[in-house]
């Protein structure tokens, strides 16, 4: 672990020490209106699960109010040596990819644990009341760009 700069690293690093991860959670005013789909999404990450399992971040977009409740969850699956990967349906919500350039820009906690080795990332997309998820037509639940595909 490298050696932390700032508030935000020493709680990252002392979680990750007592825990074997930690949860970053980032978001915009709830009543500001999102200009960039990526940028001004709420999003809540992990950080240290390649440093603690050998195992790719999580990363879910939107706001929902048991987002570290599922985090958490997912993490669990992984502490007890589950592999969790892209397109995979697990615990009701689908996994997918996160592009180098979506993790560069979003993870950026996460790239400072890794002490600038590379990580994979999996975005965990939630369905909406129908069981829709956001790459469906019809998909009615709050917004979650994907990270696998959305440009700049």
């Amino acid at each position: 672990m490298p050696q932390p700069r700032n508030p935000a690293e020493e709680k990252a690093a002392a979680d990750i020490a007592a825990y074997g991860w930690h949860c970053v959670f980032v978001g915009s005013p709830p009543d500001q209106p999102p200009s960039h789909p990526v940028f001004d999404a709420s999003f809540g990450a992990t950080v240290g699960l390649p440093q603690t399992y050998g195992h790719a971040e999580l990363v879910l977009v939107g706001r929902f109010e048991h987002a570290h409740r599922t985090l958490a969850g997912l993490v669990e699956r992984i502490a007890g040596g589950e592999t969790l990967s892209a397109g995979r349906e697990v615990d009701g919500v689908r996994l997918g990819a996160v592009s180098a350039m979506r993790r560069h820009e979003l993870l950026q906690l996460s790239a400072w644990a890794a002490e600038g080795e590379p990580f994979d990332a999996l975005q965990v997309l939630v369905p909406d009341e129908a069981g829709r998820f956001p790459d469906q037509d019809g998909y009615a639940g709050p917004p979650q760009p994907l990270l696998s595909t959305v440009g700049r």
